[in-house]
């Protein structure tokens, strides 16, 4: 959530129409935020008021009968399902939630519950000292980091706005509260979901879009594709297939990157690279001398290693955005167990292979279920140029096929099925998130002159 609002420029959007802002955040991120944003009016680290870890059981306890209540969705299912199969504790949970069903909605109980937990002392201080107007609550809704400091918020009566986390937060991770007044979402796609799913009004839901992903706002500006070969020591005769690492799959996708490179020597796939970025979260765990040896295998280098300021704060360096974008642009068809790269590439007009993870030993270490019974990804794959692959074995099919189409009309329907999705432009997401919160702080700022007037007369 750093990331999302430092690297494209949204909090510096933010800063610079003349907003007092003051960021809160975990330690290791505020040296880069305070490099990156020098004009911020104070920064606080979130470690100190983050939940203890018996408030944290508590509030997973909660989802649950959150997730008990939605069971008839078949993401949600899947999440008690889970649950009962983990933990006796978790089996014991939600027994209680299917209980308690029987005098109630669970949802609504687990949210009177949760609305009842005071916050500590430290995030009362905390939101007293910075004092603001309103308060900006990126999220991705289930994970209780910034509970504490999102209830003080609640419980001093501050003004609360929403950005969600991702794309597909409003499918997966229950209901939300406390309940903010205004909800700003990434497309279509999820205001679809608030209004239907969560029970917001239309005017509480506004698009501004991922706020880290201005970069796809105008595809044009990214480095042209024989500049990029160039760049690389690359031979522009050959196809790229971008695989997206993912965090469930990272430890079978060497075996990936072996099968896609076979198959090209085989000749089942024409001349090409298989140009490998590992997922942020994974880093430098991949172990790149596994693939040092082969010259269809590329991986990513991301943004300097050597550069001092990236250490921990590697996800949230200013030139990511565009180093990943530029290597999407260049490529010609995306392969993967899943990540937003994937709705990032279709922004580019870029076809997508997904394998499903179900039956591939060693994906992780939890049990997986197909990709056709988890809601945000059937959406996904409605799109029919971002095909579904159950083996490895048949992926090079799938490659193919997308070879042999027509790349502008390719890129046409992926480009209006990803804007469903992920609203980048024309206007950057930067602009228009920090714009709503001005409009916002203006409106409180008429209603209180207009209380002001009236009560003077």
């Amino acid at each position: 959530l750093v990331r999302n609002f430092v690297t494209d420029g949204s909090l510096q959007a933010v800063v610079a129409r003349g907003l007092r802002t003051a960021v809160i955040a975990p330690a290791a991120t505020l040296p880069m935020i305070r490099e990156l944003v020098p004009g911020l009016a104070s920064l606080h680290a979130l470690d100190p008021v983050r939940p203890t870890r018996r408030r944290i059981q508590t509030l997973q306890w909660l989802r649950l009968g959150s997730f008990f209540a939605r069971r008839q969705h078949d993401a949600y299912a899947l999440k008690i399902g889970y649950a009962r199969k983990v933990k006796l504790t978790s089996r014991l949970v939600i027994a209680a939630w299917e209980r308690l069903a029987h005098r109630g909605d669970p949802e609504a109980t687990a949210a009177r519950w949760a609305a009842r937990l005071r916050p500590n002392q430290g995030a009362m201080r905390m939101m007293s000292e910075i004092d603001p107007a309103l308060v900006l609550w990126p999220t991705t809704i289930s994970d209780p980091a910034d509970f504490e400091v999102v209830q003080a918020a609640v419980r001093q009566q501050r003004r609360l706005v929403m950005c969600e986390g991702s794309w597909d937060n409003l499918v997966t991770k229950g209901a939300i509260w406390p309940r903010p007044e205004r909800l700003l979402v990434w497309g279509q796609f999820s205001r679809r979901q608030a209004l239907n799913e969560h029970g917001f009004n239309p005017a509480e839901v506004v698009v501004t879009g991922p706020p880290h992903f201005g970069v796809y706002a105008d595809p044009s500006r990214l480095t042209p594709r024989a500049e990029w070969f160039a760049r690389h020591s690359l031979d522009p005769n050959r196809r790229l297939i971008f695989v997206a690492g993912s965090t469930i799959g990272y430890k079978v996708e060497p075996l990936l990157l072996r099968e896609l490179s076979a198959a090209v020597n085989r000749g089942d796939l024409p001349p090409a690279y298989i140009w490998y970025r590992a997922h942020p979260k994974v880093g430098t765990r991949f172990d790149r001398a596994q693939s040092a040896d082969d010259p269809n295998i590329r991986i990513d280098p991301s943004v300097d290693e050597g550069d001092a300021s990236v250490g921990m704060a590697r996800i949230i360096h200013a030139a990511e955005a565009r180093q990943r974008a530029d290597a999407l642009a260049a490529s010609d068809a995306i392969v993967s167990m899943f990540s937003t790269v994937v709705l990032e590439g279709a922004l580019l007009g870029k076809p997508v292979a997904l394998v499903d993870p179900k039956g591939l030993e060693g994906v992780s270490g939890r049990p997986t279920t197909s990709y056709e019974r988890m809601a945000h990804l059937r959406h996904i794959l409605a799109c029919p140029l971002i095909r579904l692959v159950p083996t490895l074995a048949e992926i090079p099919d799938t490659l193919k096929w997308f070879f042999s189409l027509d790349a502008a009309e390719t890129a046409t329907t992926l480009r209006a099925f990803a804007d469903d999705v992920m609203s980048c432009g024309p206007e950057m997401p930067a602009t228009r998130l920090a714009a709503e919160l001005e409009r916002l702080l203006d409106r409180s700022n008429q209603r209180r002159a207009q209380t002001l007037a009236a009560a003077a007369k």
